[in-house]
């Protein structure tokens, strides 16, 4: 086991040099590649075109790789901000911001039957609010440790198991597999091949295996926001480019592919 761990420090000081401004593009371009691929699957739906749902399948594949990315940085999010509570309120403002775009991606039939009332479709919740809960759930167990007693690691997983079934119970976006994969990537950081079980375990049940190429990138993370030096308003900027991107482009696939060019 000490001769892997030498082996991957030597790999990642060697070849470790993505930051985090590059981790969000990686996460962000295959995203956008598995909501592509998720609407050309509901296009086939009515279109019964083959081309559409197997260049989706494929896309969808792909599109496993952006979760445990997006995870992975907002456990780094949490444990580098300088405000945590915002931080938390941040994410639930653009929760709310996306809840309608993407009930919008997800409901084919809203725009082309001029069906609206699934505009607002409680089924199911957005990513954002999973990470909203995840960060919620790290503060809480924050502010618990400081206060030092005996039994604070059973809290900690009250809270971890608490979080989990709450987040399925209000059906938000990877639910109980979100909350658990942001918290095994803040408690093990630094023991990242902990992370690697959990991942390749969740997504081999799934029969996602796609997902687990997704640890690559973040172990070549070299634990810097940018490799560029910015200043406070580029970094801003920068910063809500990647929360303003989400609803964003949900919204823009929803109606481009409810349009009649397609």
């Amino acid at each position: 086991m000490n001769e892997i761990k030498e082996w991957l420090e030597e790999c990642k000081e060697k070849y470790g040099n993505l930051s985090g401004e590059q981790l969000k593009l990686i996460a962000l371009f295959f995203m956008l590649l598995d909501h592509v691929g998720y609407r050309m699957t509901l296009w086939n739906l009515v279109d019964n075109t083959k081309l559409w749902i197997h260049i989706g399948d494929i896309f969808r594949v792909f599109g496993r790789i952006a979760f445990p990315i997006f995870a992975f940085l907002v456990a780094e999010g949490f444990r580098y901000t300088s405000d945590r509570k915002m931080y938390a309120l941040r994410m639930f403002v653009f929760a709310v911001i996306s809840e309608i775009p993407f009930d919008m991606l997800k409901n084919y039939s809203m725009h082309k039957n001029n069906d609206y009332s699934r505009f607002f479709d409680i089924s199911s919740q957005n990513v954002m609010l999973t990470f909203f809960l995840a960060i919620v759930m790290l503060v809480l167990i924050e502010e618990y440790k400081l206060r030092k007693t005996t039994y604070y690691a059973y809290y900690e997983y009250v809270y971890v198991i608490g979080f989990c079934i709450f987040a399925y119970i209000v059906r938000c976006d990877y639910h109980y597999f979100g909350i658990l994969l942001v918290w095994f990537f803040y408690k093990y950081v630094d023991e990242f091949y902990i992370c690697v079980l959990f991942v390749a375990l969740m997504y081999f049940i799934q029969g996602e295996y796609m997902g687990v190429v997704s640890l690559i990138p973040i172990f070549l993370y070299n634990g810097k926001r940018t490799n560029k030096l910015m200043s406070s308003r580029e970094s801003k900027m920068h910063k809500y480019f990647f929360y303003v991107f989400y609803p964003l482009h949900m919204l823009i696939l929803s109606f481009l592919f409810n349009s009649t060019i397609i």
